[in-house]
């Protein structure tokens, strides 16, 4: 099972839902509700997954009715 493969797992089992995963650039990316955000930031970190952020900051789709979202 490839590293995505068991993230995708561990994330379904412990919040009951699936999560969109794509590449973009190169770049492994999960979209996650908002309300989830929290809780799965914090359980990437407690499991030993990821033990830092490197990235935070928004971006704006003008063309869209909700334009704004925060990237991770």
């Amino acid at each position: 099972m490839s590293h995505i493969e068991e993230i995708k797992s561990d994330l379904a089992q412990k919040f009951q839902q699936n999560f969109e995963f794509g590449n973009n650039f190169g770049n492994d990316v999960l979209e996650a509700p908002k309300d989830v955000i929290v809780p799965l930031m914090r359980h990437l970190k407690d499991s030993g997954r990821f033990d830092f952020l490197m990235d935070l900051c928004g971006a704006d789709y003008p063309e869209r009715k909700q334009r704004f979202e925060v990237v991770y």
